[in-house]
């Protein structure tokens, strides 16, 4: 028979949606932090970037919304926050280390003071 449900068999749960931001946060706040410890290795790194990635998401995120899809966009949100993470901490450190490795003296021009009296 199709189309008709079976009647021994039981109706597929509808998903658990988060209602508000403070179950949204209760809920992941210590799973961000996690994860985003494990990539930085430092506590205070991964308390800010974890905050940034559930502020974030707060902006764009609209609620009621089930669980795996906020918990999907919390991860992908904060990925995309140790990235910029990463990219601001390497490309500072990087520039660094040119400004360290360049000469200290430049080279003199013997024309260079022809032409700077031009």
């Amino acid at each position: 028979m199709l189309g008709n449900p079976e009647p021994d068999r039981p109706a597929e749960p509808a998903p658990a949606i988060y209602p508000n931001w403070e179950a949204v946060y209760q809920d992941n706040v210590v799973g961000i932090y996690q994860l985003v410890f494990r990539r930085v290795g430092n506590a205070a790194d991964a308390e800010d970037l974890a905050a940034e990635a559930l502020m974030q998401t707060l902006k764009t995120l609209r609620l009621p919304a089930p669980v795996p899809t906020v918990r999907a966009y919390l991860v992908k949100t904060a990925r995309t926050v140790l990235a910029d993470h990463w990219r601001r901490h390497y490309a500072a450190r990087d520039a660094a280390n040119e400004l360290e490795q360049m000469p200290v003296e430049i080279a003199a021009n013997p024309n260079a003071v022809e032409r700077a009296q031009r």
